[in-house]
């Protein structure tokens, strides 16, 4: 599960996980889950959400302040043909074939965790494949979102997710920084326990 737990008018909604061809990619629909064991929602119909809503629940979640000076984080592309946001596909890099799979999906938002746009672009041409990337999202109506460090640094984000795999004696931000009142641990050194 993505871990976002997102509210459609006064109804609670979980992402539907579909398998996909590539593990590292998962697509999911909002659905409802059943109200309690006696009167479930049926699942058949996934929900929408409002893009902005859906960006709202992103960045409670992990606040774009928080991410590295350095980095492109939060909606890097809105699309204005897709308000309404029913399918995300995540995945760790946006390159050509997530998109033609979140297309055949038809996913109306990626989640992508590293920033398919980065540095500034230039020109929008077809003679490169990140340009590629955002002329194709454009014109199918998909959204790009991207919390890559904003989800690094947040407490139980990304990186202590990855340190817990460890057997550490303690754990070390290596630029220190408070996030609301906690240590942030963007990029953390571990004094490793045992052999």
């Amino acid at each position: 599960s993505s871990g976002i737990n997102a509210e459609y008018g006064d109804l609670k909604t979980q992402p539907f996980v579909e398998k996909t061809k590539n593990s590292s990619l998962t697509a999911f629909a909002l659905r409802p889950p059943p109200r309690n064991k006696y009167t479930p929602v049926s699942l058949s119909r996934p929900l929408k959400m409002k893009l902005r809503t859906l960006v709202t629940k992103l960045e409670s979640f992990a606040p774009t302040k928080h991410a590295e000076s350095w980095d492109n984080v939060g909606l890097l592309l809105e699309s204005s043909s897709s308000p309404a946001v029913k399918k995300v596909l995540t995945t760790i890099d946006l390159t050509e074939p997530v998109l033609e799979e979140a297309k055949s999906k038809q996913c109306s938002m990626i989640l992508s965790y590293h920033p398919p746009i980065f540095s500034s672009f230039k020109r929008l041409t077809q003679d490169n494949a990140k340009s590629r990337i955002i002329i194709n999202c454009v014109v199918s109506g998909i959204s790009i979102y991207s919390p890559h460090t904003a989800w690094d640094s947040r407490n139980n984000g990304v990186n202590d997710w990855i340190v817990n795999c460890l057997s550490y004696k303690r754990k070390l931000p290596i630029t220190p920084a408070l996030i609301d009142g906690a240590p942030s641990t963007t990029c953390v050194i571990c004094l490793i326990t045992g052999p």
